[in-house]
């Protein structure tokens, strides 16, 4: 099935992904951050959903962790 996404749309969609998927990185780019807001941002202007309720159920599935498990042994 072809991505009828912009490139730019498949951009921000993969980078969010990540920040639910890996725990690490949603501690470097998720809430709090430049890249947080200004990703959160792009994809409300696209999809037409509120920012702030988007950002908080995005987050609510979000599992930061400072460092890497096999980091830490």
């Amino acid at each position: 099935m072809p991505d009828d996404r912009t490139p730019d749309a498949r951009a921000v969609d993969y980078i969010l992904g990540r920040i639910v998927d890996d725990g690490w990185v949603a501690y470097l780019l998720g809430a709090g951050t430049q890249v947080w807001r200004l990703l959160t941002e792009a994809h409300c202007a696209r999809s037409g959903e509120d920012p702030d309720e988007y950002r908080r159920s995005l987050w609510a599935a979000c599992r930061p962790i400072r460092v890497r498990p096999s980091e830490a042994e």
